[in-house]
């Protein structure tokens, strides 16, 4: 199972890199290309090398969400190993994917640049849509991990538990005064816009503790609130480090003066890295799986989805499968799959759209410079905006069973 998503990501990592060289060093390229050049005709093309970097992010970033796209449209519904589809649409057929994919990769740069254009803005709300899965997965993590100290029957658990809820809350805590302190520099002027980031992060992860605690907020731990405490301290940091280098008020930058290439691409591959790593894990998750399929759906049940006259021809599919594919031990021809094959390619697509955005200050193409990612005053605002996201989305978790104590949350 692990190769496919191997695969798969190995595509996405080359199309993400290949948008990263393009920025930066394809402008000479972009503009040898003629329904892309019209619009900047006759002018330098040094005042427009941020206009072609944005061009070439776009085009690809549209021909990886378009072979991601097929692919989830191609595997919808696709609940058990013995689907067909499995074995030769997801896992193989690579010498027609890889083609596919290559195709992909190409027809954009055929695109006008009006179209171009339009998904820069579909590519926004896919790129926020994105973060807020991110955001949902972590949710759901700290939950889980909660679960899982709380249900040992073991005294050394809880106190494991309580230590590192106490470590997290004093980090966050340390966090807070360090961005206090950063981002509102002696003799800096007037600098309450960073102030207010991080007073209303101070205010919003005081609130959902509290809420967490409520003895009518059944699913409220203080656990997972440590955790989200800590992820809002992060996502703040993140946002008033992604300030412009000229904002007096960014200290961050003032204390570490100008940054060398090598350590702007240091710093912008690891964060590439990252996003990488986030659309595997969101992709492979099971809990998507779950519930469009059943969380306990067995082998067993999944036989029932298929009639008596369909099994044999389910069989007959399965046969010969590779190890891959079905013949390993314990699958057999009524196995789920173990993740929702729709839901990892959508995330892939998404996760297109979102290095889009990275790449060029959330289609602020005045914030794009040469090995730099996420950085600008849009970008910044994006930060906080999922900030303020994470915490109403935590804040609806442990208030929705109050408001509707019919319907089952677990």
């Amino acid at each position: 199972m692990a190769s496919a998503r191997l695969a798969y990501s190995v595509l996405f990592t080359v199309s993400l890199i290949s948008a990263w060289v393009l920025r930066d060093h394809g402008a000479g390229l972009m503009s040898q290309i003629s329904w892309v050049a019209k619009e900047v005709k006759g002018d330098p093309l040094g005042q427009h090398q941020q206009f072609y970097g944005a061009q070439a992010v776009y085009r690809v970033s549209i021909g990886s969400a378009l072979f991601f796209m097929l692919n989830a449209a191609a595997l919808y519904k696709v609940k058990l190993r013995s689907d067909p589809r499995d074995r030769w649409l997801h896992h193989g057929s690579w010498f027609v994917k890889f083609p596919l994919w290559l195709l992909c990769c190409v027809l954009p740069f055929l695109l006008p640049n009006g179209a171009v254009e339009a998904y820069s803005w579909v590519a926004r709300f896919g790129g926020a849509l994105f973060l807020v899965f991110q955001m949902a997965v972590l949710l759901d993590f700290a939950h889980l991990w909660n679960d899982y100290f709380v249900s040992r029957d073991d005294n050394r658990w809880l106190v494991a538990l309580l230590v590192v809820t106490l470590g997290l809350f004093g980090l966050s805590l340390g966090g807070l005064v360090y961005l206090y302190v950063t981002f509102h520099p002696a003799g800096a002027g007037d600098c309450s816009r960073n102030v207010f980031f991080v007073t209303m992060t101070l205010l919003t992860s005081v609130l959902f503790s509290a809420l967490s605690l409520h003895p009518r907020v059944e699913n409220g731990s203080i656990f997972p609130s440590a955790i989200m405490t800590a992820y809002g301290v992060f996502l703040c940091y993140s946002a008033l480090s992604s300030s412009p280098e000229d904002d007096v008020c960014n200290g961050l930058q003032q204390a570490l003066g100008k940054p060398t290439n090598t350590v702007m691409a240091g710093g912008m591959l690891l964060t590439l890295l990252s996003v990488v790593y986030s659309a595997v894990r969101l992709g492979s998750t099971s809990q998507p799986a779950e519930s469009a399929y059943g969380s306990a759906e067995t082998t067993e049940q999944a036989r029932t989805l298929l009639a008596p006259d369909e099994m044999e021809v389910e069989r007959e599919a399965a046969a010969g499968s590779d190890g891959e594919d079905g013949a390993e031990a314990g699958i057999d021809d009524y196995t789920p799959v173990s993740y929702n094959y729709t839901f990892f390619h959508g995330i892939y697509c998404l996760a297109s759209m979102y290095f889009a955005m990275l790449m060029t200050g959330w289609a602020s193409s005045e914030d794009m410079d040469e090995n730099k990612i996420d950085v600008g005053v849009t970008s910044m605002w994006m930060k906080i905006a999922s900030q303020w996201a994470m915490s109403l989305l935590y804040v609806w978790s442990l208030m929705a069973p109050i408001a509707f104590p019919d319907r089952d949350f677990s």
